[in-house]
């Protein structure tokens, strides 16, 4: 069950807390370490540490936690919140990639391509050229 929680953190493209918890200590925990990313999404100098003290715990009890709940690192639990961000943004056809990466704190766009490719196995301008009528896939 667990793997199957991590394996959906991984691949959907919502941030949805319900579908990565199966009790309610850790669905309120990820709703709020994903709320503490959100507020901080657009600062791209937002780190693993100050993830740690906003959320209230030491940095390595903090990582061993989201490595328990999703198989992540803070810093790519960070990455994949405001990938998914990202898409969100996208999809609305309201912003170009430029804006989306700064508005979802990469603070350079060749680093945000690189990160949205290798989570999603498609560039942000061909998803924006294709639109959802294919499918994004994520790679694990």
């Amino acid at each position: 069950m667990r793997k199957k929680i991590i394996r959906k953190f991984v691949e959907e493209l919502k941030t949805d807390v319900k579908n990565y918890s199966h009790n309610l200590l850790d669905e309120k925990f990820m709703q709020r370490a994903i709320e503490i990313v959100d507020k901080n999404l657009s600062n791209f100098e937002f780190s693993a540490e100050d993830f740690a003290e906003q959320i209230g715990m030491s940095r390595s009890n903090l990582h061993v936690k989201l490595k328990v709940l999703t198989n992540q690192s803070t810093t790519e639990f960070i990455r994949i919140v405001r990938l998914k961000k990202a898409i969100e943004l996208l999809s609305t056809y309201n912003y170009n990639i430029s804006e989306v990466s700064f508005m979802v704190g990469f603070n350079s766009i060749s680093y945000f391509n690189r990160c949205f490719k290798q989570q999603f196995g498609i560039t942000p301008s061909e998803f924006l050229n294709n639109g959802l009528k294919n499918k994004i896939e994520p790679v694990s």
